[in-house]
């Protein structure tokens, strides 16, 4: 539904957005290479865990309003519904907005974004224009499951291993302990078939539990 100049806003943003935290990462990179000459492997594992949950927490006040406008679901009875729902889920979200999606597609979705204050729960116009309750309802409890079976967290851990197996020196015996325990911790949450990172993978590397 974009014209092609809408189209080209939203890919200089996106080049922008990614160039900025590209140019961010390889300065901290190259810096804690040099600061920490023995150990920089782990800062910059660290570093990249951060800012994994940093995006997580901004994303929804932040880097969301550049592509799209939301704003507070006007239908209270459908967003007192929801709020007990989620509850009833085991999910508080601080907040239920409507984002706006029709001026970009035709597709109809839900989703459950940020960490903490920032956590809410967002609905497409086009699904609040073309779904009744409970198919919203039903919707949004699959978004709940992420919740419900910590793939958020899972995620996060999974970023972390893989941040570490890719940067640890493969000549360092305290690199090397911990490059077992993110495969360990990946061999925790999936198959080793599924794990696709980096030396993680390596055909040479035994899994725990292989």
């Amino acid at each position: 539904r974009q014209t092609f100049l809408q189209w080209l806003s939203d890919h200089l943003k996106k080049s922008t957005l990614s160039l900025s935290l590209f140019l961010l990462t390889a300065v901290f990179f190259f810096e804690a290479v040099k600061a920490w000459p023995q150990n920089w492997w782990l800062v910059v594992a660290a570093g990249w865990s951060g800012l994994s949950v940093a995006l997580a927490v901004v994303f929804p006040s932040l880097i969301l309003p550049i592509f799209y406008k939301t704003k507070a679901l006007a239908d209270a009875s459908l967003r007192k519904t929801l709020e007990q729902w989620c509850q009833k889920l085991g999910f508080m979200a601080m907040d239920v907005r409507e984002i706006d999606f029709s001026k970009k597609t035709v597709k109809a979705n839900a989703a459950l974004v940020g960490f903490g204050r920032t956590r809410r729960v967002l609905l497409t116009d086009t699904l609040l224009s073309g779904f009744t309750q409970d198919e919203i309802r039903m919707v949004l409890s699959h978004e709940v499951g992420h919740h419900a079976r910590r793939h958020l967290l899972k995620g996060l851990i999974v970023d972390l291993s893989a941040a570490v197996a890719a940067f640890v020196p493969e000549d360092s015996e305290g690199g090397k302990r911990a490059q077992g325990v993110a495969a360990g911790l990946l061999d925790v949450m999936y198959s080793s078939e599924e794990v696709l990172v980096g030396r993680v993978n390596d055909p040479d590397r035994h899994f725990p539990g292989d």
